[in-house]
């Protein structure tokens, strides 16, 4: 897959442009509607035998819209999506920097100038997506400010325990701690990175280590979780123990049997499996950590 990265100025970026079917939205999580809108581009692609595309923004809008004066933890990282979309058999992926400038262009504007440009024939989108300044334009819009260049299809809601699927869902289900069910609606657990900060050999079974999270991935709520770990492509497993420090800031603790000094520094991924539902205080600096039962 070929990662296009757009702005204003990306004249020659579109000349190299070709016949395309476009999968439009924001996709963070590529959770299983991202996915089937992603999947019906594909098909289209493959039955008008042109490229299939995927076209996202970032960073947020609401980041941008906002002046920074609102943070948005993401689901997953910028390098991440692309994987994601690159395993689903996209072509070419088009990332366009969301800006002020952007965010101000008119709903014609924005489809004459990024859909039509990159050669659209076709693009495809969930029913509530919208575009263009104050998010004026829609997918009853699209295909008219489009002049009938392209032709337009809508994914339907898809919903699960009566619950719209959503990056939205995902985050409430990750602010209220329920991280076991992310898979359903994610295809696989949670993920997040960081890196070791520090080590701390406890008994003769178990051992601590302290990991600073890279900022923007979205941490669960506060607690206990049994987690997967990931260094040096070797997977352990863990108990996390999440807390909040001064300024709300969250500090983050893996007890586990298998690290040791040398992976200070290192970077970590983090899988989050289950919580655990015994007590523990997310303010609390001292505590005595639970056996790890294998």
């Amino acid at each position: 897959m070929k990662t296009v990265y757009l702005t204003h100025h990306s004249e020659a970026v579109f000349e190299d442009a070709e016949p395309c079917v476009v999968a439009l939205g924001f996709f963070d999580g590529v959770h299983i509607g991202h996915r089937k809108v992603i999947k019906a581009a594909k098909q289209i692609a493959l039955e008008q035998k042109v490229k299939s595309a995927v076209m996202t923004f970032y960073p947020h809008p609401k980041e941008v819209i906002s002046n920074g004066n609102e943070s948005v933890d993401y689901i997953i990282s910028l390098p991440r999506k692309e994987e994601l979309i690159s395993q689903l058999g996209i072509d070419i992926l088009y990332v366009i920097n969301f800006d002020m400038e952007f965010a101000k262009l008119p709903p014609k504007e924005f489809v004459r100038q990024y859909m039509l440009r990159v050669q659209a024939i076709h693009v495809v989108a969930g029913f509530d997506f919208t575009y263009g300044y104050c998010g004026k334009g829609n997918m009853n819009t699209l295909g008219q400010d489009g002049l009938g260049r392209f032709g337009v299809t809508v994914v339907p809601k898809i919903s699960l325990f009566d619950k719209k699927i959503s990056s939205t869902y995902m985050r409430e289900l990750l602010i209220a701690g329920e991280v076991s069910k992310i898979p359903t609606l994610l295809g696989d657990y949670h993920e997040t990175f960081g890196e070791i900060t520090s080590f701390q050999m406890m008994n003769n079974r178990e051992n601590k280590i302290e990991i600073s999270s890279h900022e923007k991935f979205m941490l669960p709520v506060c607690g206990a979780y049994d987690v997967v770990w990931k260094v040096d492509e070797l997977e352990h497993y863990g108990i996390s123990l999440l807390t909040t420090k001064k300024r709300g800031a969250k500090h983050l603790e893996i007890v586990t049997a298998h690290a040791n000094k040398d992976m200070i520094g290192k970077c970590v991924k983090i899988r989050w499996i289950k919580q655990r539902k015994f007590f523990f205080s997310p303010n609390q600096e001292e505590y005595d950590p639970p056996l790890l039962r294998y």
